[in-house]
């Protein structure tokens, strides 16, 4: 396999399961439409914001210290503002879908219960090559990722660690910026994925899939320049301006329990005190990366990741 096609595969495998995928789900319109998903002739809307390119560009060039006043000064203007509220969490699909059934067919994303958040910020973007690879220069430790198919992401690519790297960084920007950086929780990740609690199935920019428009599929990714790669904000942001809340499994704070939604706490939940597994949200799937989805996987596999600061106050 070349190297493009390798990437390729990498990233997209969130379509090419999808246009297989068979659901016996209820309330088929609000599930991606797999069979109609044309490429634009016009490519020209698929790029990341000039912010985050001249960001990227500055966390890569100078010395050290430099670059790390650079990524400091980043991941600071890429926090967004989520004012805490109380919302109901989990599956909303009995109380929102036509059929009055849950939209999950995962039990373990139910019951729905009240949970109340204290304000919080969280990235709009996930963690990417450049950043991690800085985080290892500075800190000494190993680089995220491993094989040929690290070598050929881009330094503007979302690389995924296992969760105690991907934790350990999130706690080395609080020490670099001075602020309390960490992992989402759970419940902040879904809260935050539902612009704040609204009754919200996908996190993509209207609330659906549409294909070659919030999300991609290969024929559109193969026709996108090489430069693009699998960079990261190509597609339009969720309401709350969250990018590549979809097709992307994404680790959390909390460990994993299938049953915990029937005794979670209703203030700041953190998840069971303790798992073999940590819980993932999202999926490499854009049909299963519903708000409510939850899955989970041993904390030394591997998945991408974005942080939050818990702070009840903006930082911008």
């Amino acid at each position: 396999m070349t190297p493009r096609n390798l990437l390729l595969s990498f990233t997209l495998a969130l379509v090419a399961s999808a246009a297989t995928a068979k659901t016996t789900l209820p309330q088929g319109s609000i599930y991606p439409d797999v069979t109609q998903h044309p490429v634009p002739t016009d490519l020209s809307a698929f790029k990341q914001p000039a912010s985050l390119e001249t960001d990227m560009k500055a966390i890569q060039t100078g010395t050290l210290r430099q670059r790390l006043e650079a990524l400091k000064a980043k991941v600071l203007r890429d926090q967004v503002f989520v004012k805490g509220g109380t919302f109901q969490m989990g599956d909303f699909g009995r109380l929102q879908s036509r059929e009055h059934l849950p939209w999950d067919n995962n039990s373990n994303s139910g019951p729905l219960h009240k949970v109340t958040l204290t304000s919080y910020s969280i990235s709009k973007y996930l963690v990417t090559k450049a950043e991690s690879d800085l985080y290892s220069e500075a800190t000494h430790q190993p680089v995220m990722g491993a094989g040929e198919l690290r070598s050929i992401l881009k330094a503007d690519s979302a690389l995924g660690g296992n969760w105690y790297q991907a934790k350990a960084y999130c706690q080395w920007l609080g020490k670099l910026t001075g602020k309390p950086f960490d992992l989402p929780t759970e419940a902040q990740w879904e809260y935050a994925a539902r612009d704040r609690g609204r009754f919200i199935v996908y996190p993509t920019s209207d609330g659906k899939i549409d294909y070659n428009k919030n999300v991609g599929t290969s024929e559109l990714l193969e026709k996108l320049p090489p430069a693009y790669g699998a960079a990261i904000a190509l597609f339009p942001p969720s309401p709350l301006g969250l990018y590549d809340m979809v097709g992307n499994p994404q680790w959390v704070n909390d460990w994993y329990a299938a049953d915990y939604y029937a005794h979670s706490g209703e203030k700041d939940p953190t998840g069971p005190s303790a798992g073999s597994d940590k819980v993932l949200r999202s999926s490499d799937n854009a049909r299963y990366s519903m708000t409510m989805h939850r899955w989970q996987d041993k904390p030394g596999g591997g998945a991408q990741f974005r942080c939050v600061v818990n702070s009840a106050s903006p930082l911008n």
